[in-house]
């Protein structure tokens, strides 16, 4: 949800009905990441690395 909320225009209560669950839950959980984020090392360098490789799939798509 962290992920489609940073990177989609998608508003709070669509990723919620996506995912099934209440706005309310959505900003919570996105909450718990970026605190986790903020606090351990290991989890954000492999959230970046999430990203980098999301990037390099959809910049490759793009060129297609």
């Amino acid at each position: 949800m962290y992920f489609i909320h940073k990177h989609t225009r998608l508003s709070l209560s669509k990723i919620g009905y996506y995912f099934n669950q209440p706005h309310n839950i959505v900003i919570y959980s996105c909450g718990v990441v970026e605190n986790t984020l903020r606090t351990d090392r290991d989890y954000k360098d492999k959230y970046e690395k999430i990203v980098s490789i999301i990037d390099i799939i959809i910049g490759a798509k793009l060129k297609d």
